[in-house]
């Protein structure tokens, strides 16, 4: 078995910043083409969300990638933890450990959007 692990947000579907928790961009013009491409080869394929796993499966259901998509928020993989398992994740924001911390230091630094200054709340 094959699991890959999808982030939602700014990799299966656009983002142009936090617009409400159940706000999610439309997915990118290659999001179907990949999706299928992945079942075709024997993936396993689940998003793995920040976003509530109804959001999600709403997201999902509205664009139509029910059959491309095997599990929300979930692995097939047995975890006894919240991080859950995958062969592979794939998201906008990962920084792979590279075995030195300080050569990884520069990407850490590098805006990200979940740190964006348009989330509510935020500085409350």
């Amino acid at each position: 078995m094959k699991v890959i692990g999808l982030d939602l947000d700014g990799t299966l579907a656009q983002f142009t910043g936090y617009k409400g928790h159940e706000v999610v961009g439309d997915p990118y013009i290659n999001t179907k083409h990949f999706l299928q491409y992945l079942k075709k080869e024997g993936w396993t394929t689940c998003i793995w969300t920040c976003r509530s796993t109804e959001t999600a499966e709403r997201w999902v259901h509205k664009h139509r990638f029910k059959h491309l998509i095997d599990y929300v928020n979930d692995s097939p993989y047995p975890s006894q933890s919240a991080k859950l398992t995958f062969d592979v994740y794939l998201g906008d924001e990962a920084v792979r450990y590279n075995g030195n911390f300080f050569e990884i230091l520069d990407k850490l630094e590098k805006p990200r959007h979940w740190g964006s200054d348009n989330i509510p709340g935020k500085h409350e």
